[in-house]
């Protein structure tokens, strides 16, 4: 205390955040994109109902135009572990990563990872959602339910021994949803009187199906992924994760 009175000046919260912030612009309303690369992401924690001590937090990414998801398990939040969890993800993804938009966590919101976007060639354009807006992310609040928790449950996870199994376990189930799960993508919504009109695609197609119709998507990066998805077999893929679990 009598180090701060000498120093002068009131009292001070944690320092850098507010900085930090102003950094990161907010992101509001429906998305205006075309193409892939535009994303949303979350962390998941599997911590059964305390966040004391230690436990494992599943990183989730989803592109808005196609769906197409990826999830990488971390041992606590930290911004290192966060972005090593990233970095695998992207190195998943069969197109170039434009931008990202993520809650006002610490383990997305720091300097390590901010530089770590910025700092690319081209540069990676982050934006951040209003703090207590859930909406504001709803693609990817809805792939933590579809992706995580369905998977997972609400469960403890604290072993660290359970690196391999989670890692092996999120890719098979990525590839899964990926591939060959199709689902319905809203198009618009509109308020009609007092309800809200939403019009969603006439076919339900996979993450794939859109990506390999989009015409962003280069022709290698086509063929790689036609490659891939002829090596999976979907009920190999349901069968190793229920062995996994």
């Amino acid at each position: 205390a009598p180090s701060r009175a000498s120093a002068g000046g009131g009292r001070r919260g944690r320092g850098g955040d507010g900085t930090l912030k102003a950094q990161v612009p907010l992101r509001t309303g429906p998305w205006e994109v075309s193409g892939p690369g535009w994303t949303e992401i979350d962390s998941v924690a599997h911590c059964g109902g305390s966040l004391s001590g230690s436990f494992w937090w599943t990183t989730v990414l989803t592109d808005i135009c196609t769906g197409w998801t990826q999830q990488q398990p971390a041992w606590n939040k930290g911004q290192h572990a966060t972005a090593a969890a990233l970095k695998a993800m992207e190195q998943g993804l069969p197109f170039a990563l434009r931008g990202v938009d993520s809650d006002n966590g610490p383990e997305f919101l720091n300097w390590h990872l901010l530089t770590l976007w910025r700092d690319r060639d081209p540069a990676i354009e982050v934006t951040r959602s209003r703090p207590y807006h859930k909406n504001d992310n709803a693609h990817i609040e809805q792939k933590n339910r579809t992706h995580v928790r369905e998977l997972l449950g609400e469960d403890r996870l604290d072993d660290p021994a359970l690196v391999p199994l989670l890692s092996e376990l999120h890719t098979v189930w990525s590839d899964f949803h990926n591939f060959f799960l199709p689902t319905l993508k809203l198009i618009k919504k509109e308020r009609v009187g007092g309800k809200i009109r939403k019009t969603y695609e006439p076919l339900a197609r996979t993450p794939c199906a859109r990506l390999l119709e989009d015409q962003h998507l280069t022709g290698t990066a086509r063929i790689a992924l036609l490659d891939r998805r002829s090596r999976l077999d979907p009920f190999a893929l349901k069968a190793r994760a229920e062995h996994l679990l």
